[in-house]
C-alpha cells in the first residue's frame, strides 16, 4: 500500500512537470485541462466576472481591454482568486495615475491663468477693466461668446480690445460691465459672484471653466482694492 501511494505521488508530480518543447498538441491540451481543473478556472473568460466598479466612471472603463485581459488569464489557466488580485491591482494603479494626472492638469491650468492675467496687467495697466470691457463688447459684437476657452488667452483678449477700439461706439454691443461702471470695487466684486449677466459670473462658479482662476483673481483683486481705499480713508 505504501509503495502504491508513493507511485501515485510520483505520477502526480510527473504530471505537473514542465512539458518538453516538442510536446504534442494533445499533450498540451491535456495539460491545460488539468491546470484548469486544479485552479478552478471558469469554463469561459466571462466567468471571471470582471465588471465596472461603482466608483469608476463609465468614461474611464474600457470593457474591450478588460475582456482581453480575461481572455489571457483564461488561456493560461489563472485561478479566479489570482485574477481578482491582478484586476484589483490594475484598477488601483489606474486610479493613482488618474489622480496624479488631474492634479497636474489643475496645476497647469492655474499656472496658465496666472500667466495670462499677468500679461493682461502688463498690457492694460490701470485701465485693465476698461480694456477688458471693450474686448467683451467687441467679442459679442462679432457674434462670439466671451466665455469661450479661446478668450482665456491674453493675446486673444488684447486682439479683441484692439478690434473694439476700431469700431464706433454706436456699433458696439452694450457690455454688461457698463452697468457696474458707477459701482465701487466692493460692489464690482459682488457683481461677479451674484450677477449672472456679469462676463465672469459663469467662470467664477464653475471650477472647470478655463477662466475660473481669472474670475477668482479678479474678485480678489477688487476686494483688495476696496479694502485698501477704506484704510486710506480712515
Amino acid at each position: 500500500m505504501g509503495g502504491l501511494a508513493n507511485m501515485s505521488s510520483l505520477a502526480g508530480k510527473k504530471a505537473l512537470a514542465p512539458l518538453p518543447e516538442n510536446a504534442s498538441p494533445e499533450a498540451k491540451a491535456e495539460r491545460s485541462k488539468l491546470l484548469a481543473q486544479i485552479n478552478n478556472v471558469p469554463e469561459k473568460p466571462e466567468g471571471y466576472g470582471f465588471k465596472r466598479p461603482d466608483n469608476v466612471p463609465e468614461a474611464q472603463w474600457n470593457q474591450g481591454y478588460v475582456d482581453g485581459i480575461a481572455g489571457i488569464l483564461h488561456k493560461h489557466a489563472i485561478s479566479p482568486a489570482a485574477a481578482k488580485e491582478l484586476m484589483d491591482f490594475d484598477l488601483a494603479q489606474a486610479g493613482q495615475l488618474n489622480a496624479g494626472s488631474k492634479v497636474a492638469q489643475e496645476k497647469a491650468q492655474a499656472e496658465y491663468a496666472t500667466a495670462q492675467n499677468k500679461a493682461l496687467d502688463e498690457a492694460f495697466g490701470a485701465e485693465r477693466s476698461k480694456h477688458i470691457d471693450l474686448a467683451v463688447r467687441a467679442i459679442k459684437t462679432a457674434g462670439l461668446d466671451p466665455n469661450d476657452a479661446m478668450f482665456s488667452d491674453a493675446k486673444a483678449v488684447m486682439l479683441a480690445a484692439k478690434f473694439g477700439a476700431m469700431i464706433s461706439e454706436d456699433r458696439l454691443i452694450s457690455g454688461e460691465t457698463n452697468a457696474n461702471a458707477g459701482m465701487d470695487d466692493r460692489a464690482k466684486a459682488l457683481d461677479i459672484v451674484n450677477n449672472p449677466g456679469n462676463p465672469l459670473f459663469k467662470a467664477y462658479h464653475e471650477a472647470e471653466h478655463p477662466q475660473h482662476a481669472q474670475a477668482v483673481e479678479a474678485k480678489s483683486r477688487l476686494n483688495q482694492a476696496w479694502h485698501s481705499k477704506q484704510k486710506t480713508k480712515s
